[in-house]
Formats: C-alpha cells, sequence, structure tokens
C-alpha cells in the first residue's frame, strides 16, 4: 500500500475529527474553551491543506 492510499484514507478520519470539534464549539461553553476547540479547528484545517496538496502531488508523480 502506498503513501497516497493511506492519505486519501486518513483525509476522511481528520475532516469527521474537524467536523466533531466543530460541533463541540458550537455548544454552551466559556469562551477559553470555545476558543481552544476554534483554535484546534484552525490547526486541523492546516493538516487538511497540507494532506490535500500532498495526494495531489502524488497524483501528479504516478
Amino acid at each position: 500500500m502506498s503513501e497516497k492510499y493511506f492519505l486519501e484514507k486518513c483525509i476522511v478520519s481528520v475532516e469527521d475529527a474537524k467536523a466533531s470539534i466543530s460541533s463541540i464549539s458550537n455548544l454552551n461553553l466559556d469562551k477559553k474553551t470555545k476558543d481552544t476547540y476554534k483554535n484546534m479547528m484552525e490547526e486541523i484545517g492546516k493538516y487538511i491543506e497540507f494532506i490535500h496538496g500532498r495526494i495531489e502531488y502524488l497524483k501528479k508523480s504516478e
């Protein structure tokens, strides 16, 4: 199995985790906790961008 295979599989889980954290951040929580969840979503978004970019790179390299 290849890096591309695992990244394509991984992206689904990472995007699902981001959606779950987004749902949590919309709950009635204190500001510090909400801000932490929102920061987590931003960081995960960066990882998602990297993974998508890496998948595209690997597709072009095939």
